[in-house]
């Protein structure tokens, strides 16, 4: 889900460099997409809004965006914090990273933010509590099954199951539930795993 907001008192904007003026970010962590009217090299016309954006969130926490290059349409998927940081952060150097300071992600202020080397900012993340040991299964919240039914899918599949219709069953895609029934994910539940069963064409 993208959140939009505009207008936080006080706030500075500056623009993102490479993108012709189309994009503003501020220091308060939003981006600004000015209207925009062109042409690419295929011909196509295109046409953006206005508006507003924090980005929206990723699995691994952060808020990110997707900026648009208007003569090839090309699209690059960046972090507002990047932005910030190299809109409004001193120290920029190439191989560097983007720290947050106080461990927040959604924290994307100029003084939350710091210029790293990759040593650097996997170490602040140990210290700050940040990286843990991966949540595996159901305990992660992302988790889209639980123990009890990928147990099941393995049995259904070891009983002569395709890969789809066990995928059909219980609402899962085919890539992820061949990856479950040969044991690729969840590799902490139990259940028959089948590594070497011959696939038919019906599995796809």
């Amino acid at each position: 889900m993208i959140i939009s907001m505009q207008n936080w008192q006080n706030e500075r904007w500056r623009d993102v460099p490479g993108f012709g003026g189309r994009y503003c970010v501020s220091d308060m962590g939003q981006l600004h997409v000015r209207e925009t009217r062109f042409i690419d090299k295929r011909g196509r016309r295109f046409h953006r809004s206005e508006r507003y954006t924090i980005g929206y969130m990723t699995m691994d926490g952060y808020r990110k965006v997707q900026l648009l290059y208007s003569p090839t349409s090309e699209r690059r998927v960046v972090g507002i914090h990047r932005l910030v940081a190299e809109a409004f952060v001193r120290g920029m150097a190439d191989g560097l990273e983007v720290n947050h300071k106080d461990g927040n992600k959604e924290n994307n202020t100029p003084e939350n933010l710091e210029w790293c080397t990759k040593s650097e900012n996997i170490k602040h993340a140990w210290r700050t509590g940040i990286r843990v040991c991966m949540v595996r299964g159901e305990a992660n919240g992302f988790a889209k099954l639980t123990e009890a039914k990928v147990i099941r899918m393995r049995e259904r599949y070891a009983a002569g199951e395709t890969v789809k219709t066990v995928a059909d069953r219980f609402g899962a895609s085919i890539m992820n539930t061949h990856r479950v029934v040969t044991g690729e994910t969840w590799k902490h539940v139990g259940g028959p795993i089948c590594h070497g069963r011959t696939h038919t064409k019906e599995d796809t």
